[in-house]
């Protein structure tokens, strides 16, 4: 197989994904009961509408009277309306009997509303006369009133498949009633360190090892967007064990990260493995930093390839596993947060390759270049985007206008 030799497009490799990622099937193993105090950004698995009116009564928008608007059809400054105090309404308790012609009652914001009464004289609009309210401002029917099921009515869609479940939408289910909601699972992630090199925190460092970092980036990312890491191994570089840990991961996960062993060096495995699990997909990209990026189908699950390079892995996971991992959690897709700029430095940008440029953007509209190399982890850290240089391009000068694409917060 041409490893590494017929490079894709950026574009090609995001389709090419998107097409094999299948969406979690709507069958029991597949759907939970959640807690609502649980359920933020997750996927809705049921239609869910609303049981009743919300708000089920007419209350009071602001602090004031109610009042039947036609008793204070003409009032003004100058001829107020004298209306009689009948007594209060508070939030939460409900008015001991309806308005006659000529009365009205104290409200606070959210009371509800006597019978009889149709719309509220603001507080600052009435002088309180002992057991009399004089309205200097006239009303009509409504004012100041929020109507039964003005906010959901009832029957109303509040959520339904494949929505997510985002804060508003939880309100949304938290004001019809609802203590728990049938979701989709979250997509079950493995994440498979490779290297000799690589050694956990902790220990000192020998010469020529470093720290863990990519399965720290990983599996910080992934579960803010819809997924749950369920295994984290290291492996050495052996290519048997690269396949058992593969093997092992298998029925247990939907996504595979391996961070490392996807170039072309004589410990670089995965693609073999790879191939030997599933179908390659591809296999090197023609992008900077990440050119050899690998992808591959095993059964349902989807395998990754990505550099041991943090920067370049942690890059990747933005641009490729999030839109992947949220397309087989049933979750919407992410929209990206862009916004111009201008270059601080000039970029060179290889005319062969799409070039992601990491940048931070200050307060003066300028976009500071922060990457120092695809082994520092600093070039993202140091970062709050990227800006895009596809192919053909030879890059910009400093002060040109650029498009920053930001990281999803």
């Amino acid at each position: 197989m041409p490893f590494l030799r017929d490079l894709v497009t950026v574009e090609t490799a995001r389709d090419a994904l998107l097409a094999v990622a299948e969406p979690l099937p709507a069958t029991p193993e597949n759907i939970e009961e959640v807690a609502l105090a649980d359920a933020a950004g997750r996927a809705c698995a049921e239609e869910i509408a609303a049981p009743a009116d919300v708000p089920d009564f007419d209350r009071s928008a602001m602090d004031g009277y109610a009042v039947r608007a036609a008793d204070v059809a003409g009032a003004s400054p100058s001829a107020p309306a004298r209306l009689r105090l009948v007594g209060a309404i508070y939030a939460g308790a409900r008015g001991d009997r309806p308005l006659a012609p000529g009365e009205c009652a104290r409200v606070g914001t959210g009371s509800m509303l006597p019978d009889g009464a149709d719309a509220v004289a603001r507080a600052e609009e009435c002088r309180a006369r002992d057991a009399s309210v004089e309205v200097l401002a006239a009303r009509r029917p409504g004012d100041d009133v929020v109507k039964r099921g003005s906010d959901l009515a009832r029957g109303a869609r509040v959520a339904g498949v494949g929505d997510e479940l985002t804060p508003a939408r939880l309100g949304a289910l938290a004001n019809v009633g609802r203590e728990r909601a049938r979701l989709f699972r979250l997509v079950r992630v493995a994440i498979l360190t490779t290297g000799d090199e690589v050694v956990p925190q902790g220990q000192a460092l020998a010469p020529g090892k470093v720290y863990d970092v990519n399965s720290f980036t990983l599996g910080a990312l992934l579960p803010r967007f819809g997924a749950r890491v369920v295994i984290r191994v290291h492996c050495p570089d052996d290519r048997e064990a690269v396949a058992r840990a593969l093997a092992a991961a298998l029925p247990r996960a939907d996504l595979l990260l391996f961070a490392g062993g996807s170039s072309v060096g004589d410990k670089d495995f995965l693609p073999d493995v790879f191939a030997a699990a599933g179908e390659i997909l591809f296999h090197g990209v023609a992008q900077r930093p990440g050119k050899p990026l690998l992808a591959a189908k095993a059964g349902r699950a989807l395998l990754f390839g990505l550099s041991g390079n943090p920067a370049s892995c942690l890059l990747a996971a933005y641009v490729y596993v999030l839109p992947v991992a949220r397309r087989m959690g049933r979750l919407p897709p992410l929209a990206p947060r862009r916004a111009e700029a201008r270059l601080e430095r000039a970029v060179k940008s290889p005319a062969d390759l799409h070039h992601f440029v990491p940048v931070r953007v200050g307060a003066d509209g300028l976009a500071g270049l922060t990457f120092r190399g695809s082994g520092a982890i600093s070039s993202l850290a140091d970062a709050d985007g990227y800006v895009e240089f596809p192919v053909g391009s030879a890059g910009a000068p400093a002060g040109a206008p650029v498009v920053v694409t930001f990281f999803p917060a």
